[in-house]
């Protein structure tokens, strides 16, 4: 694989030092820490270039992307983000503009991706904006389940809870509050595909009701206090 990207800086072992090495640990590849050298060349300009994708099956997702002339580049890299700051990197040959995604046994109905460039010191030369790919055989349940599961209020003590609300896609919602003298308050939370845990900082005896709602103020999810 090392030389269908023309990869460089490999290290080489002897195997008897990392025989008892589980090699299944190393699933993901990173980009080292970035690395300020000095009199290499001048400072690096980003440019921007477009990715598109296509819908190829139920399954699978085609990405496609500009090929940007740029004699410095060593790869592609395909970045798929766990959240807006956390991402796993592929590395892709320079021959390609193109690249076939398959979501088999998908863990969300949304994923988030960008493709980029890097030169040989591991400098991203060129980036494509984040883009969003909706499960193809999924996409029908987006409207309706994205919040999967009843939220679950946990009670630290009476004047402090978590919620705890499950979702499938990265979005944004309200945390509506109503209290029983009918005070209302609400705020924006995003959520990211998985489990995630929220602040609740009224007290728990004087709330009536807590309402999940989207942007069109449609109600999701409701939990009422007697």
């Amino acid at each position: 694989y090392s030389r269908q990207i023309n990869a460089a800086g490999i290290s080489f072992f002897r195997y008897k030092h990392i025989a008892s090495i589980d090699d299944s640990y190393f699933t993901e590849m990173v980009f080292p820490q970035k690395m300020d050298w000095k009199n290499i060349r001048e400072e690096i300009v980003q440019t921007n270039f477009e990715c598109g994708t296509k819908i190829l099956s139920d399954s699978e997702v085609l990405i496609h992307w500009e090929n940007i002339n740029n004699n410095n580049s060593r790869y592609f890299t395909l970045h798929n983000y766990k959240s807006d700051s956390i991402f796993t990197t592929k590395l892709i040959s320079l021959s390609k503009n193109k690249l076939r995604l398959k979501f088999a046994n998908p863990k969300k109905l949304q994923y988030k991706y960008s493709v980029g460039k890097v030169d040989r010191l591991w400098n991203e030369t060129d980036v494509c904006k984040k883009f969003v790919i909706n499960v193809p055989f999924l996409s029908l349940l987006k409207e309706n389940a994205s919040v999967s599961t009843k939220p679950t209020l946990i009670k630290i003590n009476d004047s402090f809870s978590v919620l705890s609300l499950f979702s499938h896609l990265d979005e944004e919602l309200i945390l509506e509050i109503i209290t029983k003298e009918n005070l209302i308050t609400q705020n924006k939370i995003n959520l990211f595909g998985g489990q995630n845990i929220f602040e609740v900082k009224e007290n728990l005896k004087l709330i009536k009701t807590i309402r999940i709602k989207n942007n069109n103020d449609k109600i999701i999810n409701e939990m009422s206090f007697l």
